[in-house]
């Protein structure tokens, strides 16, 4: 598989991060000048950072008071979780963006999906051969205007325009 992330933006609406995809079977297909197999445009809720408990290198769980319990440990399991440190630490972004791209890659490949899954019915989706009747949807307003500052971020502006060869 091949893929373009011809577009990166914010949705206007929701604040959800938005990608225009199109994919080819191959890079030689692309490279070959063949019109794309698919297109699909994703809505992407991703957030740059995220909270978790605070472990140790062999996973013990650390308490607000210092101290560190085994998870594993039955009396572990009856501490309320508004005892244990926090910390914010920096998603890969990245790494979900693509991730969520190969997984519906896989989906529609299963499906035997091609054309356009844009929601545009103007143009033809196709599902084994035949024709899909797509019901019209909005065209997504969109901009940069980044609520969530994931646009900004040097992994994912890295991504615009981005060409990715994969498996599958």
């Amino acid at each position: 598989m091949y893929f373009h992330i011809a577009e990166v933006g914010t949705a206007k609406a929701t604040g959800l991060m938005y990608l225009l995809v199109r994919f080819w079977r191959s890079k030689a297909d692309h490279d070959a000048g063949k019109r794309p197999r698919l297109t699909n445009d994703f809505l992407m809720q991703l957030r740059p950072t995220g909270r978790r408990i605070v472990t140790r290198a062999d996973g013990w769980l650390k308490l607000l008071d210092g101290t560190f319990v085994n998870p594993e440990a039955e009396a572990t399991r009856e501490i309320p979780g508004d005892q244990f440190e926090r910390e914010t630490y920096t998603v890969d972004v990245r790494a979900q963006i693509v991730g969520n791209i190969r997984r519906y890659w896989q989906e529609a490949k299963a499906a035997q999906l091609s054309g356009d899954h844009t929601g545009d019915a103007t143009k033809p989706l196709y599902r084994a051969g035949q024709l899909v009747a797509q019901r019209p949807t909005p065209a997504i307003a969109r901009d940069l205007s980044d609520p969530h500052r994931i646009l900004e971020r040097a992994d994912v502006d890295g991504l615009r325009d981005a060409k990715v060869e994969a498996a599958g």
